[in-house]
């Protein structure tokens, strides 16, 4: 709403012709054609910095398989299927990376567009979000990273003695990257929480009445998210999202009660206003 409040703020009509006041929204299309001029900049230099970082991420790639053969005794080789899957694979890995490295800079635009017509408490907020959301997420691409391995190593002892697994390079990369996605994701879940009850809206108590609720809707999430099905793996994703789950929902009960006290002292207004 903000940043359509931004995008449309007009003068009055009877102050200027028709014709002029169509120059500040003509301004804000060209401010935003600059920025996503910037960003699309930012991601295509990212993509070239992939390129030239592939090599060694792609050994640091292969760690999850190495750790998994050696817990497992079972023989892990990473093939490429066709003559260009090693090219698609390097584009894709390369454009990932590109987005990854330029994340902050997509961000900083996007902010930088919607700065101007943001009010004080809503670039708080928007700080806030970013400062939280960066670590949750980290945090959750980081139990993915972990967890694979024992995925590997689980799927490793269904395989008959003597034997080794071929995996496709591009097929254990999508892999990768859908756990590093789900898991980064799932971490996100309190984030969401908090701005729905700041925003008035679901209340603290809402969500508490649900949690029992809540942490069916996590096991089965996890269930779906994680490609590898098994019980470690699928709980040790739905454990953290159902105690994030509670600590947001601690975070929530805490706002309704400090807005509810602004309500009785009748600094409700101004904490809008501001």
């Amino acid at each position: 709403m903000a940043l359509a409040a931004h995008a449309l703020r007009w003068r009055s009509p009877s102050s200027r012709s028709r014709e002029d006041a169509s120059v500040p929204l003509r301004e804000h299309l060209v401010e935003l054609r600059k920025r996503l001029l910037l960003v699309a900049v930012g991601i295509a230099l990212g993509c070239v910095a992939g390129w030239y970082l592939y090599e060694p991420l792609f050994a640091v790639f292969q760690d999850p398989i190495r750790q998994a053969a050696a817990a497992s005794g079972h023989q892990f080789t990473l093939t490429f299927s066709t003559v260009t899957s090693s090219l698609d694979v390097r584009v894709q890995v390369s454009l990932v990376i590109g987005l990854v490295l330029t994340a902050p800079w997509t961000a900083y635009q996007a902010i930088a567009f919607a700065w101007p017509g943001l009010k004080r408490r809503e670039r708080f907020a928007v700080v806030a979000f970013l400062a939280a959301g960066l670590p949750l997420f980290l945090a959750g691409v980081t139990v993915a990273w972990l967890i694979i391995p024992s995925a590997l190593s689980l799927f490793s002892e269904l395989a008959p003695a003597g034997t080794a697994t071929l995996v496709n390079a591009d097929v254990y990369f999508a892999f990768v990257m859908r756990m590093a996605a789900a898991f980064g994701a799932a971490f996100l879940l309190p984030l969401a929480m908090v701005l729905l009850t700041r925003i008035g809206l679901v209340g603290g108590s809402a969500w508490l009445s649900h949690w029992r609720w809540s942490i069916v809707a996590a096991t089965v999430f996890a269930a779906v998210a994680t490609p590898t099905g098994d019980v470690p793996t699928m709980l040790a994703l739905a454990t953290p999202i159902a105690a994030l789950y509670l600590a947001a929902t601690a975070i929530c009960l805490l706002h309704d009660r400090r807005l509810a006290r602004s309500i009785e002292r009748g600094t409700y207004s101004r904490l809008i206003a501001a």
